[in-house]
């Protein structure tokens, strides 16, 4: 199906997390997002920044943990291993080194403290 009428905009990948100051401070300090919006005082709805990439946190109210079986978020970066360096430097712990895989893509992973994996590559095609 094509479309000649460009209607979407932009998306925006909502990750819920059970404390939203250690979000904030794994996000900011370890990932280098900045805070470019917070809802309420206590910030309870959050939007993070960093280039391009934008990630919006929600304090959700149950306790349980994230959905773990697969990556919540992908994002596509120029520099993979600078980026992995960058963050083992700012104490980030990482699920994996940076991999070429056979699908032709040069990532790693890490997870949150909620969670959520996400995943920071490149395509090297």
């Amino acid at each position: 199906m094509t479309t000649t009428n460009k209607s979407f905009s932009h998306a925006a990948t909502i990750l819920p997390v059970r404390n939203m100051d250690t979000a904030l401070h794994f996000y900011c300090s370890k990932l280098g997002f900045d805070l470019s919006f917070g809802w309420n005082s206590p910030i309870d709805y959050a939007v993070l920044k960093r280039d391009g990439v934008s990630i919006h946190l929600s304090l959700r109210q149950e306790k349980t943990r994230a959905f773990q079986q697969h990556t919540n978020i992908y994002i596509f970066v120029y520099e993979v291993h600078q980026l992995h360096q960058e963050f083992e430097r700012n104490g980030v712990t990482t699920l994996s080194e940076p991999q070429l895989h056979e699908y032709g893509m040069l990532d790693f992973e890490l997870s949150d403290p909620d969670g959520h994996i996400l995943s920071f590559g490149r395509h090297e095609g």
